[in-house]
């Protein structure tokens, strides 16, 4: 537009150059010469046609350019045959506003002509009008464009909200407190199975939907928050088309809004969480329970062997007191084994009452117990099998008491089934010896510790840890419990347990646990 107006100037006014500026130009910077290409050189003179008003805003990015003109400015002395010229400006203004500057540089016989001058002011009225037009079509395209790419980039925003609510199963929602109406989402009436056209949801058909156990509990918990203004925290069940659904809501109080007290949230169908949840529990419970008859399983082994013994030794002792009965004198013996039998008898019975013990509770059930009294009672255990499979059993702790606060079932199953592990692995020893060294030592002041070194194969895992994990075993026939087991129990005593290799062969295990304050307990210091 600003070069079609220099063009008709040029046209009708025969000028020599021609300049048009689209910025801010005040009259002082005018009068100083500041702008390029429309310096007054000396003996030319301004000729303002119009008082320039104060300069409506311009964007320049809606420019196409800010200064165009055409032909040469006169420079003094350099064109010969051109006298000085009159330099004329004319306002660019539109609506009010000034846009712009116009000047024209003219000869001397055009600088008086009166229709040259008028032509000059009607061109610079319809040019600022047309630059006008156009600057106002560029704002309102740019406008336009900016709108469609707002509404495009919400368009955008709504639908990934959408598709998140979709993914996570949730939608949100608005509670206002005082009416009892809600309204959400479209995801939001899905999870409740609500006719989308609804405007509004009423606080009874939305109680409705929860299950009768729950809903009484969720009106309380609502009400109790409302008035507290405190936050919305809080699961509860829906029945939908006859299916039970989890349903977690979580909502703040919109400070910021206007009227009514109003709740803000978001409704989570968290029923596949809580179905995995429960499934989880579940397996965790079998797992306990396999874990724990597991347990028992290893033991009654050893146990039906060893309870056998007394038996046998309790019907031989009856059998011996009997004919010594009928023999005079035999008093004696008759005592001798009656007094067997007894201790035989209580031998059976303290198998038999651990064992029952442990089938019937899993609750760690502490007292004070010399625990080299009870790992003796334990190893005899194992003393059948040991002999049986040419294991070389050897024990140091030949200590005076040394008491523990533990359970005494719990601590004589840990001591049988590291010793059991220790047989087991040296059933693949061939021609290697096999021996077992049990030691009692002490690895600080205040715990006490036992170790079981076997000479068996050893094992190969290059994180230990992973020998106490569940269902984790290195033999083809174990279940992979009796170490989980050992650990658990173990870590209930507020000690630890852990693996290393036997030099030059086998595997060491030990465990360590708080010694009774006061034991004063002299065993030997290792590590």
């Amino acid at each position: 537009m600003a070069r079609r107006l220099l063009a008709e100037v040029r046209e009708r006014t025969g000028a020599l150059h021609g300049f048009v500026r689209l910025e801010a130009l005040s009259r002082q910077e005018l009068e100083a010469s500041a702008a390029p290409g429309i310096a007054l050189p000396a003996g030319a003179h301004w000729n303002h046609l119009s008082m320039p008003k104060p300069l409506a805003s311009i964007d320049p990015s809606l420019l196409e350019e800010t200064e165009i003109s055409f032909g040469v400015p006169f420079v003094s002395g350099g064109q010969a045959g051109r006298s000085h010229p009159t330099i004329v400006s004319s306002a660019l203004e539109a609506s009010g506003r000034r846009i712009g500057m116009l000047f024209v540089e003219l000869g001397r016989a055009r600088a008086g002509d009166h229709n040259t001058l008028e032509a000059i002011e009607m061109l610079a009225a319809s040019g600022a009008q047309a630059i006008a037009y156009r600057r106002l079509g560029q704002r309102l395209e740019t406008q336009r464009c900016l709108r469609a790419t707002a509404e495009e980039t919400l368009r955008e925003t709504h639908n990934a909200m959408i598709k998140h609510q979709q993914v996570g199963r949730m939608g949100d929602f608005r509670y206002n407190t005082r009416t009892g109406e809600s309204f959400g989402s479209l995801e939001c009436y899905k999870l409740f199975g609500y006719d989308p056209t609804l405007a509004e949801i009423d606080f009874g058909e939305w109680t409705s939907k929860i299950v009768p156990e729950d809903r009484q509990r969720i009106i309380d918990t609502l009400a109790d928050c409302v008035s507290r203004g405190a936050p919305l925290k809080f699961e509860y069940r829906i029945e939908l088309d006859g299916q039970i659904k989890y349903i977690a809501c979580e909502g703040a109080l919109d400070v910021d809004h206007v009227g009514d007290p109003t709740y803000y949230g978001v409704l989570t169908d968290v029923t596949e969480r809580r179905r995995y949840e429960e499934r989880l529990s579940a397996a965790q419970h079998e797992l306990a329970t396999a874990v724990r008859l597991a347990s028992l399983g290893e033991l009654a082994a050893s146990i039906i062997h060893e309870v056998s013994q007394p038996i046998t030794a309790i019907r031989l002792g009856a059998a011996s007191a009997l004919r010594w009965l009928d023999a005079p004198g035999g008093e004696k013996e008759v005592r001798a084994s009656l007094k067997r039998m007894s201790e035989e008898t209580a031998r059976a019975a303290s198998v038999i009452g651990g064992l029952r013990a442990l089938a019937r509770s899993s609750v760690t059930q502490l007292a004070e117990i010399d625990i080299i009294e009870a790992v003796r009672e334990a190893l005899t255990l194992i003393e059948g099998r040991a002999s049986r499979e040419r294991v070389s059993v050897a024990t140091s702790f030949d200590k005076a008491a040394i008491p523990v606060c533990a359970d005494r079932v719990q601590i004589q199953q840990v001591v049988v089934n590291l010793a059991n592990n220790a047989l087991d692995a040296m059933l693949r020893n061939g021609e290697h010896a096999r021996q077992l060294h049990i030691a009692c030592f002490k690895p600080d002041a205040s715990h006490f510790g036992m170790s079981f070194a076997d000479t068996g194969p050893g094992f190969t895992v290059d994180n230990p840890e992973r020998l106490f994990d569940p269902l984790y075993s290195t033999k083809a026939e174990g279940m992979g419990l009796g170490l989980a087991i050992c650990r658990k129990i173990v870590h209930a005593h507020q000690g630890e347990i852990v693996a290393r290799a036997n030099e030059p062969r086998g595997a060491i295990f030990e465990f360590t646990m708080p010694l009774m304050e006061n034991a004063g307990v002299d065993l030997p210091r290792v590590r």
